[in-house]
């Protein structure tokens, strides 16, 4: 069995650039999502702020190379 996407390029750059990366954004959710519960679950923090969660969310698609 064989699945082939087709895009027309340039009009469908920004589709083909996502669907070429789309296994990079999902290692970037995983790793976000793999962090809040962490934090969540052993941190002895009593919240996550907004600031830290924001620096940690780009700075986790930087190292996966899924920047938007």
């Amino acid at each position: 069995m064989k699945a082939i996407l087709e895009f027309i390029l340039p009009e469908e750059l920004e589709e083909f650039t996502l669907a070429i990366n789309a296994n990079k954004y999902f290692c970037a959710l995983d790793d976000i999502r793999n962090l809040i519960r962490e934090r969540l679950k052993y941190s002895e923090e009593e919240s996550i702020t907004h600031s830290d969660l924001s620096d940690k969310f780009w700075e986790i698609l930087k190292e996966n190379e899924a920047e938007l």
